[in-house]
């Protein structure tokens, strides 16, 4: 195990972002208040009211939305970062995502 992480935030990758939270936002504008989300650049968080949401559709939001840390958050209380580093140097994650939903069940994600 590389990290442990303690109230982590939930970057919301931005395949969900363009599918399901931009067309969110643009129906409701306290979409991210009420799901405890914040906007994110470089500089640091932003105000929503100053972007102009109808201007994004798809992948070209110049942003990152993040969940907030909250016990009911994505991630949860704790997110475990396992880092395997393998002899053709793929970086491989694993992480436990849980679901709110008792009808979906808790998976673990491989990325690399």
């Amino acid at each position: 195990m590389n990290t442990i992480v303690f109230s982590p935030y939930w970057n919301i990758p931005a395949s969900i972002v363009a599918k399901e939270t931009l067309p969110a936002v643009k129906r409701n504008r306290s979409y991210l208040a009420s799901h405890n989300m914040e906007v994110v650049s470089g500089s640091g968080v932003v105000n929503p009211s100053s972007i102009d949401w109808g201007k994004y559709s798809g992948y070209n939001f110049p942003y990152t939305i993040r969940q907030q840390t909250r016990p009911n958050n994505s991630l949860r209380r704790v997110k475990f970062l396992f880092l395997i580093i393998t002899p053709s140097t793929c970086m491989i994650l694993l992480q436990k995502v849980y679901s709110k939903s008792p009808a979906v069940p808790s998976v673990m994600v491989i990325s690399g």
